[in-house]
Parts: structure tokens; sequence; C-alpha cells
């Protein structure tokens, strides 16, 4: 699993929840998207455009890494 974190620390916390609960699962963290089964990209809930501009940027760079992404 691979986790990027945008935003606050009340983000960051969330994150490590996040993290918790999917090594229960038995998901084994990621140093890079690209060896991840499960990507997950947690931004701030409150700022609608940031969130968005996260999501673009975090696709566009996985894509760029591995074209047959999406």
């Amino acid at each position: 699993m691979f986790i990027e974190t945008f935003g606050c620390q009340m983000n960051e916390n969330d994150t490590e929840r996040m993290f918790a609960f999917l090594k229960q699962l038995h998901y084994r963290p990621t140093d890079t998207p690209e060896r991840a089964d499960l990507i997950l990209i947690n931004t701030c809930r409150t700022r609608q455009n940031r969130r968005y501009t996260a999501l673009r940027e975090g696709i566009r760079n996985l894509r760029r890494k591995n074209p047959s992404f999406l």
C-alpha cells in the first residue's frame, strides 16, 4: 500500500489511522506507488480545489512513471 497525504495535521493523523487499519488487513507499506497494490490519496476535505489539484498531480505523476496506469 502507498498513501500520499496532502493537507493539515488532521490529514496526517487520518493517514496514520489508515495505515494501522490496513496493516490489520495484511497490507504492507511501500516506498513508492509503483510497488503498491493499493494506492490512497488523502487530501483535505474542507478545501475542494486543493483536493482536485492533488488528485490530478498524483495521477499525472503515476502515469509518467507507468503509462499503463489507469
